[in-house]
């Protein structure tokens, strides 16, 4: 259900670097409980709109703050 809902709230252009990061700590949550391969399509997502927006290539800085960096991205 939560997921469903980030993907409702993705589609929101305003809201497209906070959905990045949300993704990018669902993934971890999603980890955590074992689900790794939700973690990773969650993940992939997340690391979708950093490209998209930041120009990070997917491999590159895969760390909690460079998905910080999303938040508020839209409103600079």
């Amino acid at each position: 259900m939560l997921l469903n809902a980030l993907r409702i709230y993705t589609n929101w252009d305003e809201s497209r670097g906070s959905s990045g990061r949300a993704y990018y700590l669902m993934s971890q949550v999603l980890s955590s409980l074992g689900r790794e391969e939700d973690a990773r399509n969650a993940k992939a997502q997340a690391a979708k709109v950093r490209k998209e927006l930041l120009g990070i290539d997917p491999g590159d800085d895969d760390n909690l703050e460079s998905y910080d960096k999303l938040v508020g991205f839209l409103d600079r």
